[in-house]
């Protein structure tokens, strides 16, 4: 009798503590998933999202932090994901494919700026497009996939020729020479008609502040009206490339810095998460035009 009197005491006074830990745990989990369409938060933002007491935010907040799934800025003060997301996304990594991995990850950055993203790879002097995912919006860039163009001054060219080897850098500036010498596909024009469209080759000046800072930018290098970021992606089988385009009024609203910062972060993400897994074959044999 008293055996059992003792377990039913045990399970009543466990009761409560179980649902408490449950919703510790529940809050911890609501807070990592603001963080699917925020860059950064602060406590106040995420009490008020989240209808939580501040001091529960915050005793929620530091145990994440304390466990590396968040960290936070020493200025501001807020809060932003940490590198326990990283190795997490990397070891869920391992069990897909390039593909996957790359998409569902440019589709957390079209979600924060809901602009076009797209990831392109530096083969063989030239800019190849491998995967894009279209802005919602009906006024939007649509980024080319599968055509290598001439490496000039976009976004994507900047990071290239910023982060890329000096034999790389000779290739490319080979292959502009060369496209603008040969005619142009499907037409008697020579081809630097067509490359006056992809813009001039950009000075060192502006590679050097790309290299600085991470992240490359461009005012309507490609497209007039538009506004492009990107950030590189430096894995062990290639440099490549992930980029944000959009109309510039839409881009500018969002802040220079702060879309350049996403950019730079997601690409560090995606680096970590694809470093070894192999492309697609015919992604490393793809042909160049």
């Amino acid at each position: 009798m008293a055996h059992t009197t003792g377990d039913t005491s045990h399970a009543k006074d466990s009761a409560p503590e179980n649902s408490s830990v449950l919703r510790s745990v529940s809050r911890a989990l609501d807070i990592l998933l603001l963080f699917k369409s925020e860059r950064e938060l602060g406590i106040r933002e995420i009490s008020r999202r989240l209808n939580m007491n501040p001091a529960a935010t915050f005793r929620a907040a530091s145990t994440l932090t304390e466990y590396g799934f968040l960290s936070q800025e020493e200025e501001t003060r807020t809060y932003l994901l940490g590198p326990a997301i990283s190795e997490l996304g990397y070891a869920v990594g391992q069990s897909k494919g390039f593909n996957e991995v790359s998409l569902a990850l440019m589709s957390r950055l079209r979600a924060v700026t809901g602009e076009s993203v797209a990831l392109n790879i530096l083969e063989n002097g030239r800019r190849l497009g491998l995967l894009t995912l279209d802005s919602p919006y009906a006024l939007r860039v649509v980024l080319s996939v599968g055509t290598p163009i001439p490496i000039t001054n976009g976004a994507t060219d900047l990071v290239f020729r910023a982060f890329c080897s000096s034999s790389e850098l000779e290739q490319i500036n080979h292959e502009v020479v060369l496209a603008s010498e040969r005619p142009a596909d499907n037409s008697h024009a020579p081809a630097n008609e067509l490359l006056s469209n992809l813009g001039e080759i950009p000075s060192e000046e502006d590679v050097l502040i790309t290299r600085e800072r991470g992240w490359g930018i461009s005012h309507s290098k490609r497209t007039e009206g538009t506004l492009a970021f990107a950030a590189p992606v430096s894995l062990p089988y290639g440099l490549y490339a992930i980029s944000v385009t959009g109309p510039l009024g839409r881009m500018s609203a969002i802040g220079e810095e702060k879309v350049g910062s996403m950019v730079s972060a997601h690409a560090g993400e995606l680096a970590l998460a694809l470093r070894n897994i192999q492309p697609p074959s015919s992604i490393l044999n793809s042909p160049v035009l």
